[in-house]
């Protein structure tokens, strides 16, 4: 016979291109923006998308979804022939929002002015602000002098934006915390912008004789980890500020906090000058709490998950195993589905046969548009059950979060899933304060980034619940064959997993397509 090699043979390995791929060092940020290009993706498809489409089916919005119920009925049964236009006309309308955005940003971009440097000193080289809404506001900002858009307001002395930095240390064998900071060798635990040791943010600050009210936000940025902080060796002039600790290098670290003063706070006429009354001096020992303890907030301050690379690069594993698990999951769906028709199992292949002939029976007397109606009205109804579960949930935390912050703010407070987290901020709580009571109340470890990047309650809620054990999400089965009919069916459909399995007895080789058949 003859020997018949494949028409691409494999190319033969470099032994050294081998070594020295095994011995290159491990590119985190390589990695990493492979894992976001990943996650853009799925933020896209499973976040934007499907979220819009969840709003409607839901009733987050009464009218919106009536309005969408209505116009689905009516293309399904009064303008089916003109899908292929409708389908159109919404494709055309969300390329022109897509590009009006565009065009809105690329007019602003202008607007968006960098934030100059820190004077040099010890602590020259900080964290460039990059908080979004203290941006513009600070942008061309000068140490020791106002901002332009303050210098209008020089006869109530406005004071300028402040910036404190929190300092800590950790020891072998335990974590970060301001305890451990050595006197002489260390920085003080709250610190200024020149290194100097200072008061922690405060809700309410003095000024020319004059009380001014602040907002205090932590910086999270490309150059902080999730919760603000920087790591390095020690406090030294020319340390090397990483985002990510090291068992090894890393032994100290900081986190930028800046203070915006939204303007003068009114004292009583029997109030002596620069003394606040005693109700706000009880709600400012309640404030100050946040960055002292806790006291008033529930318990002592949280500690905060911390991660190394290696732990971060764990994490990268183990989101890659799960996006694995979900493609796997898909595919045996997919496998599942086809198998109703390939007569694996004859049994269920019987039965999809017989279904079939009935429904093609039927349809032979139901239009089609009919049937895309029942299903469009079936998916707002399944749809309103699952809302109505969500929106308890959120009440819930709502009416939570409206006692808890009553109680630090010493006034009533009742939010609504609309109003926007910056209110919160307005009665003195912190995104900190805020994240470190969401994890100590509901057992969730959410980060900084994650709570700042919430624009109103309603999405802060959705997350928590989401995150969250404490909340009865799932509905109620119950253990009867009718309750779940179609999942039930679905699971003794077997799928094509141990055919492409090399340790099971049914296990087939691929074709070999590039060989020629036996003769």
């Amino acid at each position: 016979g003859n020997l018949v090699l494949p028409v691409e043979p494999p190319l033969p390995s470099d032994p050294a291109t081998d070594k020295q791929a095994q011995e290159q060092p491990l590119n985190l940020a390589d990695l990493e923006m492979q894992i976001g290009r990943i996650d853009a993706l799925i933020q896209l498809i499973f976040v934007r998308w499907q979220g819009n489409f969840v709003y409607a089916i839901q009733w987050e919005r009464p009218w919106f979804s009536l309005a969408w119920l209505a116009f689905m009925m009516v293309w399904c049964v009064l303008l089916w022939q003109w899908s292929l236009a409708i389908l159109a006309v919404i494709f055309l309308k969300n390329s022109f929002d897509i590009w009006r955005g565009r065009r809105f940003c690329s007019q602003t971009d202008g607007l968006q002015g960098g934030i100059e440097p820190l004077p040099p000193g010890f602590f020259s080289g900080l964290i460039a602000e990059s908080a979004g809404e203290f941006t513009a506001r600070s942008a061309t900002a000068t140490p020791g002098t106002l901002s332009p858009d303050r210098q209008v307001f020089t006869d109530v002395l406005v004071p300028q934006d402040l910036v404190v930095w929190e300092a800590e240390r950790r020891i072998v064998f335990a974590s970060f915390s301001a305890d451990y900071l050595a006197d002489g060798l260390d920085l003080p635990v709250w610190t200024d912008d020149r290194g100097q040791g200072c008061m922690g943010p405060r809700s309410v600050v003095l000024h020319a004789d004059r009380r001014f009210r602040y907002q205090w936000k932590v910086v999270v940025n490309e150059s902080t980890d999730e919760n603000g902080w920087q790591y390095a060796f020690a406090f030294t002039e020319g340390a090397e500020w990483r985002r990510t600790w090291d068992n090894f290098q890393t032994w100290v670290r900081r986190r930028q906090h800046h203070g915006r003063c939204v303007g003068p706070i009114e004292d009583p006429p029997s109030t002596a000058i620069g003394e606040a009354p005693p109700v706000e001096q009880e709600r400012m020992r309640r404030l100050s709490s946040d960055f002292d303890g806790g006291e008033g907030g529930g318990g002592a301050t949280m500690r905060e998950v911390t991660l190394s690379e290696n732990e971060l690069f764990s994490q990268y594993i183990k989101l890659y195993l799960s996006i694995r698990n979900d493609v796997d999951f898909v595919v045996g769906q997919i496998e599942k589905y086809k198998n109703l028709f390939t007569w694996k199992d004859e049994t269920v292949t019987t039965i999809i046969i017989v279904i079939l002939i009935a429904v093609l029976v039927l349809f032979l007397y139901i239009p089609t548009r009919f049937v895309f109606a029942f299903f469009v009205g079936l998916t707002f109804y399944v749809g309103e059950l699952v809302g109505l579960r969500k929106r308890s949930n959120r009440a819930l935390f709502l009416d939570e979060l409206s006692k808890w912050s009553s109680s630090v703010s010493g006034m009533p407070l009742n939010w609504q899933g609309g109003d926007d987290c910056s209110k919160l901020e307005e009665k003195g709580i912190t995104r900190l304060r805020l994240r470190d009571w969401c994890n100590r109340k509901y057992k969730t470890h959410l980060n900084l980034r994650t709570v700042g990047d919430c624009g109103s309650l309603a999405v802060l809620a959705d997350i928590v619940v989401f995150a969250s054990n404490e909340f009865e999400k799932n509905p109620r089965r119950y253990r009867a064959w009718h309750s779940d009919f179609y999942t039930n069916f679905l699971d003794h459909v077997p799928s094509d997993a141990a055919e492409h399995d090399a340790s099971t007895l049914v296990y087939k080789l691929p074709a070999g397509v590039s060989l020629p058949s036996a003769a």
